[in-house]
């Protein structure tokens, strides 16, 4: 899907110019921008194939310099700025930051000192004692480091149905002990009950989102904030997995869980089914004719429809 490629390039943006002071808002844009790429429902190339640049300018945080990132992207197959930045910059900054404590800063710093560019180079690094000499690592976080990448090897990034769901419900009754989260449900390949599981989805309706993820960011087995938004973000859990909490509009609710649950090829097909009785279906709510009919708070009511 283009919209997670282009947001993995703004993601990785936000990555290398959040540590520059002088680069700090420009890398919060595309930060933002990542985000509201990601819980889009529509893909940006039919977003701008219908309404050309005026349309990739409606979309929460593009102005028209990242407009053009995103034409290029869907022209090129390929953003230049970022390219040269990569060039001087070839991190994976997504394998890296599965390690507690390394963000942006100190992945660069790792590159700089050692060319680690990923976590097989971060592993031999380490057991070669080259990190402990870094300023800002020290013996402790080069022995850490081992024990981190040791754990996830063995995990292999995943993880039981029975430990997913005890982790999923720690963080629901974590969250809704709170006075401004109404309610949580869990959701994706938990919720769908699959035997091994790489992630866990949490969906919540709150009063108040920025509380809500400064929340979820403080809970107790957090060892890393992958991604910080509004209405998304993502923690490394110390099971080695991640979790994403979304914070949806209680009258999207219904849609946004059956959206969320998945499998992709579950949803395209219904999709499909929505698409055949003249319908359009999305995280959103089910519509006819650009009239919300069934944003629905009970995901039954939008099958019962189709």
């Amino acid at each position: 899907m283009t919209n997670s490629e282009i947001a993995e390039i703004f993601e990785n943006l936000y990555n290398i110019l959040s540590i520059d002071e002088t680069t700090k808002f420009e890398a919060l844009a595309y930060q933002r921008v990542a985000m509201e790429l990601q819980s889009m429902p529509e893909d940006v190339s039919e977003v701008y194939d219908k309404y050309g640049i005026e349309g990739l300018m409606k979309i929460p945080g593009v102005g028209k310099g990242i407009a053009q990132h995103i034409i290029e992207y869907l022209k090129t197959g390929k953003i230049e700025k970022y390219e040269k930045i990569k060039s001087e910059y070839p991190i994976d900054f997504k394998d890296l930051f599965r390690i507690e404590g390394l963000g942006p800063k100190k992945a660069i710093l790792l590159y700089k000192k050692l060319g680690i560019k990923n976590l097989n180079d971060l592993k031999k690094a380490a057991e070669e004692h080259k990190i402990a000499d870094i300023p800002g690592f020290g013996k402790k976080s080069e022995e850490l480091i081992l024990k981190n990448i040791s754990m996830l090897a063995s995990l292999h990034g995943r993880i039981l149905l029975a430990q997913g769901l005890n982790e999923a419900r720690k963080i629901i009754s974590y969250l809704t002990k709170s006075d401004f989260i109404d309610r949580c449900f869990i959701a994706g390949s938990t919720r769908r009950m699959k035997e091994t599981l790489g992630d866990i989805d949490i969906l919540a309706t709150s009063k108040d989102s920025k509380k809500t993820m400064d929340l979820f960011i403080n809970f107790e087995d957090a060892r890393s904030v992958m991604i910080k938004g509004e209405t998304k973000t993502t923690i490394l859990l110390s099971t080695g997995v991640t979790c994403d909490l979304r914070v949806i509009n209680d009258a999207s609710f219904g849609a946004a869980l059956q959206y969320f649950t998945g499998s992709k090829d579950h949803n395209i097909k219904i999709r499909k089914i929505a698409i055949g009785n003249n319908y359009k279906l999305n995280e959103y709510g089910l519509f006819y004719n650009d009239s919300n009919i069934a944003a629905s708070k009970d995901e039954k009511f939008i099958y019962n429809r189709l």
